[in-house]
């Protein structure tokens, strides 16, 4: 299993970007918990470090976190069903 975040960076000049941050799951760890430390830790990384982008292949640019006016995170929501909760598919006679 996988996590995934997605991060809305908005500039002081109006632009605005996504960036995706995927890591594996920890099976030890709840899920809500992994989500929320990975979202601290990208929200720290933002502003301290800033944003590394890529505009042309091979050529980095690191954005310092003066140059980003807000980054937005949306928890994303988890259904977890055991086998009997989820609905069988209908059977097809033809």
């Amino acid at each position: 299993m996988e996590i995934s975040l997605k991060f809305k960076l908005t500039f002081i000049d109006g632009e605005t970007s996504d960036q995706t941050i995927n890591i594996p799951a920890d099976p030890k760890l709840p899920i809500e918990t992994q989500m929320m430390l990975l979202m601290q830790k990208m929200l720290t990384q933002y502003a301290q470090v800033g944003v590394l982008r890529e505009p042309t292949p091979g050529t980095f640019l690191l954005v310092c976190p003066s140059q980003l006016k807000s980054v937005e995170c949306e928890m994303p929501s988890i259904l977890l069903a055991n086998a009997n909760e989820v609905p069988k598919s209908p059977t097809i006679i033809e």
